[in-house]
């Protein structure tokens, strides 16, 4: 591991160590890990794992941990490669509002389009390590923009779509915008109702002629055969990712709909 150019901030000391005069001018990434800042400048490659070669080093009793669990290598073009180590063992890229990332053992990942995110290792009795990463900087370098293009590609709802529609629409996706890991999920039928003083059975009919709709205009994977409509195949998920990867739902439109009084919501 080139750690010859890495910086780590040790609050129980309250000192910073810097090695070869790695300044923050220098594009990096914060990851932090248990109140410990690790900087690393664009080129290098932090591991985490629990051997204790590994920069960030995971509790060494908890055998459900790999010994070698995972690389971030940040890159000039403004993102982080993000490797699994692991032979056996999956993690998690979870960003700060939707669904998380698994990531398979010897697989790899972006970063993209995320500029915070955390890494998440599934440790001994269901406990999580989690390791937080910081991109902002890199990618303000990279010249890569805060938010999404509202150039000429981004895609509009179609005609068909009523306002009523996409405002159940916005119920079902939701959760994808203001919750992570296995929270950010597509709101239910009964979720929706509940939020939107609907009845359930109404909601499902709506975003069945909404699947249609979308459907008629070239939208792929809402409609399934008769064999999937029959056995209750679930088509929310497919529709809520492309509402929020559309823009036709957003967070902006989010903040127009009730309080959601779902079971843990604040």
């Amino acid at each position: 591991m080139p750690a010859d150019r890495m910086r780590a901030d040790d609050p129980d000391g309250g000192q910073m160590s810097e090695l070869n005069g790695v300044s923050d001018a220098y594009p990096a990434i914060d990851v932090r890990h248990h109140g410990r800042v690790f900087r690393v400048p664009v080129g290098t490659t932090l591991t985490v794992g629990r051997s204790p070669d590994c920069t960030i080093v995971l509790p060494q009793q908890d055998r459900f941990l790999s010994r070698r669990a995972c690389s971030l290598h940040p890159v000039a073009e403004g993102y982080v490669l993000i490797r699994n180590d692991s032979r056996g063992q999956p993690l998690v890229m979870r960003p700060p509002a939707g669904e998380g990332q698994a990531v398979p053992p010897l697989g790899a990942t972006t970063s993209l389009p995320h500029r915070r995110f955390s890494i998440v290792f599934m440790g001994g009795y269901s406990t999580e390590e989690v390791v937080n990463v910081d991109a902002e900087q890199i990618l303000q370098v990279a010249g890569v923009p805060a938010e999404p293009s509202s150039g000429g590609d981004t895609l509009r709802a179609p005609e068909g779509v009523t306002a009523a529609q996409r405002r159940v629409l916005t119920a079902l996706a939701a959760p994808l915008l203001t919750c992570s890991g296995a929270r950010a999920r597509p709101a239910s039928y009964a979720d929706i109702g509940r939020r939107l003083g609907l009845k359930p059975g109404y909601v499902r009919n709506v975003v069945k002629d909404i699947r249609e709709s979308l459907a008629s205009h070239g939208v792929p994977g809402l409609l399934g055969d008769v064999v999937d409509e029959r056995r209750g195949e679930d088509f929310r998920p497919a529709l809520a990712r492309w509402a929020v990867w559309s823009g036709l739902v957003d967070a902006d439109a989010v903040a127009t709909l009730p309080p959601d009084r779902r079971p843990g919501q604040p």
